[in-house]
């Protein structure tokens, strides 16, 4: 199975650009994709500044 990570904005997004995103993610995922989209599959909530973020996000597909 192919893999896709999504970078794109978290934080302060536009509403049609999440929408617009989603839509991506979804139609990708139709099409057989695993797809990783931080904004639905990292935990956004970190004391450490972002730092258990980023680790989670580098470690998805190791």
């Amino acid at each position: 199975m192919k893999k896709i990570f999504v970078i794109c904005p978290v934080r302060n997004i536009d509403v049609e650009t999440r929408i617009a995103i989603e839509m991506y993610v979804k139609a990708l995922e139709g099409e057989g994709y695993q797809v990783h989209w931080p904004v639905r599959d990292t935990e956004q909530k970190d004391q450490t500044g972002g730092y258990k973020i980023c680790r989670t996000n580098f470690q998805v597909f190791i």
